[in-house]
Formats: structure tokens, C-alpha cells, sequence
């Protein structure tokens, strides 16, 4: 190439100048015999597959020694092969060897097919790059990837292993070589290249000053030339997959193309690797010279002298023209080399793990937020920060027509009170008096810093509806010629994009005061008998002990319903017992049975202490759930407020008796939806969907914590906390040894969490957007609003917007979420999120600004509703068929015109989504078959509707795991590893987490060098692993770092995630694998498999 870009030229003198520190082995160095691990410093095998190593340098496909051996080399790529950002993805069978180009898109492409040698901009996704250089060396040769022969091999002897007296071995699948080539694949050669020597097996060989030397696996770093031979023919001569010759020339044995024979399905599974993007091979002359050793059988040297060549380019289809080649007539058929799939070079959620460093994340219009589940500190630059809002999109399709082609849902998810992050400043309250918030006249929306003013400051136009408004004269400030007021900075409202205004009085409907708590406790014997009654207690201590503001009450029931009156004017709790359940009333004034602990500290005290002896004799197994619901709700009717719930079976006495009503022979059928919807109590009245109505409108919300060894109908009794925004917990075979430290953890958290209630939210658009839907648990009895009994830090909505007409494509578009509420401790208060976004009028705009941890959300969530309207054979077909059309879309409309149809192309951005949508179908939430319980699915589909913020809901579809054996070595920061049973080692111990739980599971061979010092013991040999309990942390170093380890990631969930050891072979490991997503589960396929299918319903849709 005669022109080079500046670029070019710059990166290469930075490649030469972090040469001068490589240190480059002679001729008898590392020869190591067979077995030997990869030579540091070198890079992927391109007969293996190889995997991710970050002593390659991407740029040059050149390996390279690590970063801290070579003074200012660069840091290691973080994600491997995919390490350069926002560029499209695809995989294909042309190259075995890596992408050497930076600006090359990394393709999969399963199944036989050209290579294209694109040259994709990944900043416009698809268009031409122009720094992009396919040979950054002028001095070395590019690389080439002959393509598989059709020609006859010339060896006149059809027998493909030339030394009978070696036999051919067969190399095992996974390991050193887990893709060793068949022997009897066809080679030939230029016969002006004679051979010495006999080589067998799998040669690689590096070429130096012309002598060359042996390498077993991986190949050292040394930019001069490079031969790996990944064949032997007849006569010893390696082919050449993969050339790069400097200062020489070479003729090569190269395999030559013709047409491929017919592939099968699973040689289609087996070919999923990639393609060299360098086209050209340029002209040298020289000499080359190399010695190899055969592997595993024979040993032979070998001279080949080079004769003068000249390189051609490779076409970007199925053929390559070499010039002076020698073919034999010699007839055989084509043998065309198949590979095995490396899941190591396919897209994985292992890497996705929190940075050491936590950034700061400006909030700008031009960016795209950081994953839910990485840590991050959010600073707010007039745009609302992503624990808030979370787009699906964040570059807006200009019309609907433009949506439905890319495939992506457009909506917007709400959690208005999030909790802050560490470091991150708190929202500013604004109290503007008696004038209370500003808002347009038209559509009521709020001040905010996307509002223009104009007139010299007398006016504002309304970045929701663009009307003008009139600036109210205690409101007024000049302006500077560029329309911005010179108060900004000491308003809010006008610099943040999230605010708390103080409500003024005629925004509340009644007398605001502080949130009451009533609980209601079941304490019928099964209650008793499964340590109920008594953790409640435990946990009610647990928290007073903190510090409880807020007034509280007691309600406890059986047959009958017990009210006991703790005025603080008693000297002992006096208990009222009401028999007639079928009239229930209120029998105590509002002052008795709602109390402060601070005022009757010593009744409540004395009440505790006395409470699990008081009915065990009763015996009574027949709780009236429904009339204890009823006269708690008579209680808090005149102040709303929330009711905490503990029931441990199905209601089968009193108003609200249910009727079991669950058939085993229907799990995991299609027939399973008629369990997800509420049933009717016995007397034939929907007791529960109206007593949910009638407490959302008296702003009482439920919480219910459900027990039970069977059925209890979580569908039915769910309902409540749905309607109400409440939240259900679900304990199936409740242990109080086991789950006490849980139930009093989700207690307390429950409680604390709880911010206001008696909330109502709407969110505004843009003019030619609106809301089309509201997704979550709340109360809706108009389709503007959603109204909120109680409203917490985890709750999220999920708003689907529509486009009303076309929009300006130099325009943004803004989203403003408003939330009234009143606090725990009483005040009226308006929390204002403004979220701005741009706007696009091309589907590879689209495709840049999509968010797939929104998105991952948002399917989710309309999965589940899809699964309890149409049933999981419907839900199952259309979450697969939505990743099919969006991958459909970019393929067709944003890949490069020079790609093939045999690629499966999968942008940067969504290059995870396929995972996503296998692990949400292997989900509880989806998944068919009978190895969960009805109640458990049903249980689910609630949490990831609206009680689980984003970073929950992923985590949840994919979880999280790590191998514990290299802790101490990594200073307590544990290795992620992918879910599949592949990773898994009988002498190893792997820690997962889903966001709900954690689960550490233990080989069989575990050495006591980990087990001592973590558990105590030699051996896992006749241990019960239900029984096993970490050391603490004082008493080792291991002990201390798994310790450590573990609270570092509960402190990223909101939630309590209890700790489960299981070991290997042990029963509760069916459901470890079921977590394995990556591998095959009941009915559905593998990852690789998964990825083949998604790929040929995209090629069938693109030939229709």
C-alpha cells in the first residue's frame, strides 16, 4: 500500500518502539515436549481455537510479552477478542485464527461460507472505515486464510497416514488440543518446496533469522514471520492455514477451494470461529528455513527452500487465486476441515463484572448509562441518572414505522425512589412556599432544566408540550444572550435532572401523618410447629432494637381473631378474642391497638416475651385469613397505612376460603396459565380482588410472607400486595433453623425499606409521544395515573410508550416521571425525574443507542404477561421469535453490503441478547417441565413484574459465577467463570449468586488445604453439606476472603441473599445445574446450539 493514515503510521512506530523491549527466544529454547502449557506471551492457536489471551496485541495479531514486563506497553484488553468499542459482532468458519485488525468486526458464522473481509466502521455500524489498514506492517506479509481444497491430493497413495508403523493418535476433545485436525484431510503443495524430514501430527513452527523451531501450542511474540502448520500431507509437509513471511519468499502448501460438500447440522453446530479481515498478500522474495518436531509421534527436520512468489489478493468470496501452484491429478474427494466450536470466542455475561475502579457516570443526553449490575457514581448533569430511568432506547426512532423495523421495544423504566449510591450526592428538596411547584399551564408538567426561557426571562417554553407560560415575577431572573437565566446554578430545579419539590396543602386529599404498620400473624399450630410464630417474634425484637418511629399494632388469629390493646396507660397488654368471623368489627379504638413502642415499651416488651407459649395448646390447624384481612383493614381505613402478613397455609375456614385447587399433571403444560390469575372464594365472590380495591383506595397496602409445605394458591393471595404495590415473600418448607436469619432479614429490610405511601405517579412525553402502558404492581382506576398505597426504594414500572406522529430528528425528546407521595415521617412531597434523549432517524442510530440491560427488562416483563394471558408454549415462541426480528433488523439493514448470508452478525450493543433470551426460556419463570412448584413460578412472575429493580431481573434470568481455588492468590477477588458444567472441577469449589441467593458448591475431591482452614475438616467424605458452617473470619486467611467475598456481593443487591452449600452428587444439585443456563436443560438446547438456531431463522427470514 502506497498511502498510509496517520493513524497507521503512528501505531505502527508505537508497535516498533514496544519492540525494542521484547525479549525473543533462539532457536533451542522452549522446547518443551508434548504436553506443554502455552508459552507466555503468545497468542491464540488458530487450530485449537485458542481463547481470549491478554498478551496478544488486537491491533497487530502479533503476540506480545505482558504489560508489566514491557515499560509503557498498553493494559490488557478487558473484554479479549471483543475489546474495541460499539462494533458490530459475527462469527464465521474462514479464519481459525483471531480477528488481527482492531477496526475488524469479530464475526460468528455457523456453517461453510466466504469470508467477506469486511471493513466495518464500528462507528457508524456498517459503513466504510476509513483508518482501516489490512496490513499495519508494511514490512511483513498479511495474513492469509487459505480456503478448504477441492483439488485431488497429489500423493498417488490414497492411504492418508504415510507411516503405517505410526499410528495416527487421536486427539482428545478439550484440553491442549481440543480441535486436532482429521489426518485424512486433502493437502497439496508446490513441488518447487521439497521436504527433509518427516513431521507427524500437529506442527506448529516459528521462523527467525532462518532457523526455526518447535512450538507445542501457542506461538511466542515475533513479528518477523510466523508458520503454523495445522495438516500433514503424505510426504510430511505441513499445510499452512496461517501465514505471515517477512523478508522472504515462500510458496506455500495451501489448501485450494472448490465447491463444499453437503455439511450436516452438527458439522454446521461444530463450525462457529472466525475470520481473518487482512485480504492481500503482499510480494517478497528470500529463503525460510524452519526445524519442527512432531507431535505426539515422530520427530524429523526439515529444510524448505522458497522459491521467488508472488501474493494475490483473496476475493471476498469463495475463492482464492494462487499463482504458480502445482496441483496433482491424483483423484480423492474433498475433505473439508470441520472445527469444533470454542465457547471460550463466544459472547458471555463472565466478564461482566463490577470495575475495581468506580467510575463516575456523567448524565448526559449523548450517553449511554453503565450496566444495571456495575458499580458507578452517578453524577447529575440536568438529565436524570439511570437508577431512576432506564431507556430501552436512548437514540429514539424518528417514527412507530422505524420501531416496528428495528424490533426494540421503546420503553422507559420508572423506580422513583432508588436508592443512591455511595458517593453520590442526595436530591435536592425544593421549597418554593406558599407558590408550590412551578408547571405549564397545559400539560401540568414540572419545572425543569429542558425548559427554554425567552423574552428576556418573562417567559418559558415547555420542553414537554412547547407551549409558553408566563414566569411569575417571584420567579423572574434576566438571562444571558444565550437564553440561559444567571440563577441556574442556584435553582435545582433548573440544573439537576432530579428534584424533590415540597407539596403545598392542595395536594393532599386528607390530613398527612406518618406511616402505621398493623401486623397480622397466623399462630394455628402448623404455625407454631414450623418455628413461625417464634421467628416473627425474633424479628420484631430485631427491630425495635434499631430504632422503629412509627406507630404499630398486633392482630394475631387461628380460628378466632385475638386484638390485644396496648395503650400506654395499661400495666399489662389486655388480648380481645372475636369468635364471629363471619361479621367481623373493630372492637378497639385507634389510640389502643396503634401505638409508639417509646410510649408502651414495657406491654409490648412483656407481649413478646409471653406470645409463643400462649397458644400452644390450642391445636387449632383452621386460620381465618380472610375475616383476620378484613378487621385489619376496619383498622387503618381512616389513615391507610400497611399490612404486614404471615400465613403459613391455604384458607380454608371463613370469608375468603379457597379451594385447592392445583392438578400436578398440568405443570409445565400449557394448561399451567389457568393457575397464574386470582380464583374466586369458595362462596363463588372475588373476595380478594375486591377487598385489594377497596384497601387501594384508603391507601392501605399488603405485604404478605407466605408459608407453607403446600399449596397456598400465591396467585389468589398475591393479588393483594399487587393491587396495592404491596410485596409478597414465599418460604416453601419453612425451617426455622435454616430460614430464620432470612425471614428476620427480609422482616426488618421490609419495614426500613418502606420510604412513603399514599402515592400517586404519571409520566409526561414529549409532543408525538405518550404512554401507551403501565407494567407493575399498582392500582389504576384511570389510565393517566397509577396510584400507589406504599410506595419503596425497589419498586419499578414498566412504561411502554408509543409515537403519536413523526418526530424532528434535530430535536430531543424528553420523558418526565412525577411522583406525589407522602413520607414515613409524614411530609407531602413531589419527586420529579427528567430524562432527555435523541432522536434518530436510522435504524443504525437505533441500534447504537439501545440499552440491553433496559431491554433485557422490558422483554422480561412482557414475557411473564404473554405467559399468564396466553400460556408458556406462546410466551416461550415470542420472546424467541423477538430476538429473531431484532437480529433480523440489523442483519438486513445495518450490516455491511459485503457481508455473507451464511453470518450471523450481531452488533456490540445486543451481541448478549441471545444469551439473554436462552437463560429467561430456561428460567423459572418459563421454563417447562415439573421441577418447581406452581406456587414458585407464580411467585416469580410476580417479583420480576415490578418487586425487582433491573440489575435484579438480570441477574436473575443469568447468574453469577466464580471458582474460590485461586482467592488467597488473587487478594480475595474470586474468577468468573462461565455457567456451564465444563467449568465445573470434582477438586474445586465455585460460589454462585442470582441476586437471590448464593449457592457455594464443593467437589468431591476438594483438598484439605481448602477445606481445613474454610470448614475445619479433611474431607467431604459422609459430611451432610446441610449441616456445613464456614469458619469465621478471625480464625484463617481463607476463611476471611470467602467471607469477605460473599458480603462484597451481597452489598451490591438490595436484598438479603442467604448462603446454601451443597457438594457434589448431593440431591440439592439438580437445581445448582438448573442455574447452568449455558448448557443443555430438559428440553432445551445448549448455547452453541441456541446461537445455530437463532441463526438459521434469520438466514430463512432473510431468503423470504
Amino acid at each position: 500500500h502506497t498511502s498510509r493514515s496517520t493513524e497507521d503510521v503512528s501505531e505502527r512506530n508505537v508497535f516498533r518502539r514496544k519492540e525494542k523491549h521484547m525479549s525473543y527466544p533462539t532457536p533451542n529454547q522452549n522446547r518443551t515436549p508434548y504436553p506443554s502449557a502455552p508459552v507466555p506471551g503468545s497468542g491464540p492457536s488458530p487450530i485449537s481455537g485458542g481463547g481470549y489471551n491478554p498478551n496478544v496485541d488486537p491491533r497487530q495479531g502479533v503476540g506480545r510479552p505482558p504489560s508489566s514486563s514491557v515499560p509503557g506497553s498498553p493494559a490488557p484488553a478487558p473484554t479479549g477478542l471483543y475489546s474495541h468499542p460499539r462494533q458490530p459482532t459475527a462469527f464465521g468458519p474462514s479464519n481459525p485464527g483471531p480477528s488481527p485488525n482492531a477496526n475488524s468486526p469479530a464475526i460468528y458464522r455457523p456453517g461453510p461460507g466466504p469470508n467477506p473481509n469486511s471493513n466495518l466502521n464500528p462507528a457508524s455500524f456498517g459503513g466504510p472505515n476509513p483508518n482501516y489498514n489490512p496490513n499495519p506492517h508494511p514490512s511483513a506479509l498479511p495474513n492469509v486464510v487459505p480456503k478448504t481444497s477441492s483439488i485431488p491430493n497429489s500423493n498417488p497413495n490414497p492411504n492418508p497416514n504415510p507411516h503405517p508403523s505410526v499410528p495416527y493418535t487421536n486427539y482428545p476433545r478439550g484440553g491442549l488440543y481440543p480441535n486436532a485436525p482429521s489426518p485424512s484431510s486433502p493437502v497439496v503443495h508446490h513441488p518447487s518446496v521439497p521436504v527433509q524430514g518427516q513431521l507427524h501430527g500437529q506442527v506448529q513452527g516459528q521462523v527467525q533469522g532462518g532457523q526455526g523451531y518447535p512450538l507445542q501450542h501457542q506461538t511466542p511474540p515475533n513479528p518477523h514471520a510466523t508458520l503454523y502448520g495445522g495438516q500433514v500431507n503424505q510426504s510430511g509437509a505441513p499445510t499452512v492455514p496461517y501465514a505471515n513471511v517477512s523478508g522472504g519468499s515462500s510458496t506455500f502448501a495451501s489448501p485450494v477451494p472448490g465447491p463444499p460438500r453437503p455439511v450436516n447440522k452438527q458439522e454446521q453446530r461444530n463450525q462457529l470461529i472466525y475470520e481473518s479481515q487482512k485480504p492481500f498478500l503482499n510480494q517478497a522474495q528470500g529463503q525460510v528455513q524452519g526445524q519442527g518436531q512432531g507431535v505426539p509421534q515422530g520427530q524429523g527436520q526439515g529444510i524448505t527452500q522458497g522459491q521467488a512468489g508472488q501474493g494475490r489478493p483473496v476475493t471476498t468470496g469463495l475463492e482464492s487465486n494462487f499463482q504458480n501452484m502445482h496441483v496433482s491429478k491424483q483423484p480423492q474427494l474433498p475433505q473439508p476441515t470441520t472445527q469444533k466450536i470454542d465457547p471460550s470466542q463466544i459472547p458471555t455475561l463472565s466478564s461482566r463484572l463490577e470495575a475495581k475502579d468506580t467510575p463516575r457516570f456523567h448524565t448526559r443526553r449523548d450517553l449511554l448509562p453503565p450496566s444495571a449490575n456495575s458499580s458507578y457514581i452517578v453524577v447529575d448533569e440536568a438529565n436524570c441518572g439511570p437508577r431512576f430511568l432506564r431507556s430501552t432506547l436512548y437514540n429514539v426512532p424518528i417514527s412507530d414505522e422505524l420501531v416496528k423495523s428495528s424490533g426494540i421495544p421503546f420503553n422507559i423504566l420508572v423506580q422513583p425512589l432508588a436508592a443512591l449510591g455511595p458517593g453520590e450526592d442526595p436530591i435536592p428538596l425544593v421549597d418554593m412556599g406558599s407558590l408550590g411547584p412551578l408547571r405549564c399551564n397545559r400539560c401540568h408538567g414540572y419545572m425543569n432544566p429542558y425548559n427554554q426561557f425567552v423574552d428576556g426571562g418573562r417567559q418559558y417554553r415547555c420542553c414537554l408540550c412547547g407551549v409558553l407560560n408566563e414566569v411569575l415575577p417571584e420567579y423572574f431572573s434576566p438571562i444571558s444572550p444565550s437564553g440561559q437565566r444567571y440563577d441556574v446554578m442556584n435553582r435545582p430545579e433548573l440544573s439537576k435532572g432530579s428534584v424533590e419539590f415540597a407539596a403545598t396543602p392542595e395536594y393532599s386529599l386528607r390530613p398527612v401523618g406518618p406511616l402505621n404498620f398493623l401486623f397480622v400473624v397466623d399462630v394455628s399450630q402448623q404455625s407454631l410447629t414450623s418455628g413461625v410464630l417464634f421467628t416473627f417474634v425474633q424479628s420484631l425484637k430485631t427491630l425495635l432494637s434499631q430504632g422503629f418511629d412509627q406507630k404499630f399494632g398486633l392482630i394475631t388469629f387461628d380460628s378466632t381473631i385475638h386484638f390485644f390493646n396496648l395503650h400506654p396507660s395499661l400495666q399489662i397488654p389486655n388480648m380481645l378474642v372475636m369468635p364471629d368471623i363471619e361479621n367481623a368489627y373493630l372492637p378497639l379504638s385507634e389510640d389502643s391497638l396503634l401505638v409508639d413502642y417509646r410510649q408502651s415499651k414495657h406491654l409490648i416488651d412483656l407481649l413478646l416475651e409471653r406470645l409463643p407459649s400462649m397458644f400452644e395448646k390450642k391445636n387449632d390447624n383452621k386460620p381465618v385469613f380472610g375475616a383476620a384481612l378484613t378487621a385489619a383493614f376496619m383498622a387503618l381505613k381512616p389513615t391507610g397505612g400497611k399490612i404486614v402478613v404471615f400465613q403459613s397455609s391455604l384458607p380454608v375456614k371463613g370469608p375468603g376460603t379457597l379451594a385447592n385447587r392445583l392438578d400436578p399433571t398440568v405443570l409445565g403444560t400449557d394448561k399451567e396459565r389457568q393457575y397464574f390469575v386470582p380464583q374466586n372464594a369458595v362462596d363463588k365472590t372475588p373476595f380478594y380482588q375486591r377487598l385489594a380495591e377497596d384497601s387501594a383506595q384508603a391507601k392501605i397496602s399488603f405485604d404478605l410472607f407466605l408459608f407453607s409445605n403446600h399449596y397456598v394458591d400465591i396467585a389468589t393471595l398475591g393479588h393483594l400486595s399487587k393491587i396495592t404495590s404491596g410485596q409478597a415473600y414465599y418460604y416453601p418448607v419453612f425451617n426455622a433453623e435454616r430460614d430464620g436469619d432470612l425471614l428476620c432479614h427480609d422482616f426488618v429490610q421490609n419495614v426500613r425499606k418502606t420510604i412513603g405511601y399514599e402515592g400517586i405517579m404519571r409520566v409526561r412525553c414529549s409532543s408525538g409521544l405518550s404512554v401507551e402502558e403501565y407494567q407493575g404492581s399498582f392500582y389504576a382506576p384511570t389510565q393517566l395515573d397509577i396510584e400507589l398505597p406504599s410506595i419503596d426504594i425497589d419498586k419499578t414500572f414498566n412504561i411502554r410508550l408509543k409515537h403519536d406522529e413523526t418526530l424532528d430528528e434535530k430535536s430531543y425528546v424528553y420523558v418526565q416521571a412525577a411522583l406525589l407521595y407522602t413520607t414515613a415521617g409524614g411530609e407531602r412531597r413531589i419527586r420529579v425525574h427528567t430524562l432527555g434523549l435523541q432522536v434518530t432517524n436510522s435504524l443504525v442510530g437505533v441500534f447504537k443507542g439501545v440499552h440491553l440491560d433496559g431491554l433485557v427488562a422490558a422483554l422480561t416483563r412482557t414475557a411473564v404477561n404473554e405467559a399468564i394471558s396466553s400460556g408458556l408454549v406462546k410466551s416461550r415462541q415470542q420472546i424467541v421469535e423477538k430476538c429473531v426480528d431484532i437480529l433480523h433488523a440489523y442483519r438486513k439493514h445495518c450490516a455491511s453490503a459485503q457481508s455473507s448470508s451464511g453470518q450471523l452478525i450481531l452488533p456490540e450493543g445486543l451481541k448478549l441478547l441471545p444469551i439473554y433470551t436462552l437463560s429467561l426460556l430456561k428460567s423459572v419463570l418459563l421454563r417447562s417441565g415439573s421441577d418447581q412448584t406452581l406456587d414458585e413460578r407464580v411467585y416469580w412472575m410476580s417479583m420480576v413484574s415490578g418487586w425487582v429493580p433491573v440489575g435484579g431481573v438480570t441477574c436473575f434470568i443469568y447468574p453469577r459465577m466464580f471458582t474460590l481455588l485461586n482467592l488467597l492468590e488473587r487478594g480475595g477477588e474470586a474468577t468468573s467463570v462461565r455457567l456451564t458444567q465444563e467449568q465445573l472441577s470434582a477438586s474445586g469449589a465455585f460460589l454462585l449468586e442470582n441476586g437471590q441467593k448464593i449457592i457455594l458448591w464443593l467437589g468431591a475431591l476438594l483438598p484439605s488445604e481448602f477445606l481445613n482452614p474454610l470448614f475445619g475438616i479433611s474431607s467431604l467424605a459422609h459430611i451432610d453439606s446441610s449441616q456445613l458452617r464456614m469458619l469465621s473470619p478471625k480464625d484463617s486467611e481463607l476463611a476471611s476472603k470467602v467471607h469477605g467475598f460473599i458480603d462484597s456481593i451481597r452489598q451490591q443487591r438490595p436484598n438479603y441473599m442467604p448462603l446454601q452449600i451443597i457438594k457434589q452428587k448431593d440431591p440439592a444439585e439438580a437445581r445448582f445445574f438448573s442455574y447452568l443456563v449455558e448448557d443443555h436443560l430438559g428440553d432445551t438446547m445448549n448455547y452453541v446450539d441456541f446461537l445455530c438456531s437463532i441463526h438459521r431463522s434469520i438466514q430463512q427470514k432473510l431468503r423470504n
